[in-house]
């Protein structure tokens, strides 16, 4: 390249790429403001959150099936139709919050003590249970990326695929 070329010098990395996301306020819907950081398809992999959360998406989000579209839940009528089935997806939630709340400082949830009674909780400490949860599904919904595409189970098999006999397969180039 000569010294009269005016081709401009590629930019790499634009656009944040590969720094840390600042925290930013939220002010959740009971009034409470909090500092939260976005949390990561890959954070959420290591939260070990995504199986829980496979489940509960598949209720929360539209689904395609052949023939008819299944309408999606919110997220509240999901947990208010079968909260005994949510306890798994209450720990994934607490889960993120955990991760993702810069400040106040929260907990976990202590487990309960070896005779099943639930332990005297700290008063000066703030515990992520104790947080009301349309505050924490709030900041769930705010921190976490849409993963609509994720989740969305269109029940159907790839297009051809379903055309093709057990066992028959063609090798490349004999059609």
């Amino acid at each position: 390249m000569s010294d009269t070329d005016s081709t401009p010098t590629p930019s790499y990395g634009g656009g944040g790429w590969g720094r840390a996301v600042p925290a930013r306020d939220f002010t959740t819907p009971s009034g409470g403001l909090c500092q939260v950081k976005d949390i990561t398809i890959e954070q959420m992999i290591e939260l070990g959150v995504l199986d829980k959360l496979d489940s509960f998406g598949k209720r929360v989000l539209p689904q395609d099936k052949p023939g008819k579209k299944k309408k999606a839940q919110s997220v509240e009528e999901a947990i208010l139709e079968k909260p005994q089935d949510m306890f798994g997806m209450f720990e994934a939630i607490d889960k993120v919050i955990l991760a993702a709340v810069v400040q106040p400082k929260l907990e976990p949830k202590p487990p309960k003590n070896e005779d099943g009674t639930e332990p005297e909780l700290d008063e000066e400490l703030r515990y992520v249970h104790l947080v009301p949860m349309q505050d924490r599904v709030a900041i769930f919904k705010e921190v976490t990326p849409d993963m609509s595409a994720f989740f969305r189970d269109s029940g159907s098999q790839a297009d051809g695929v379903a055309d093709v006999a057990d066992g028959e397969l063609s090798e490349p180039g004999s059609e």
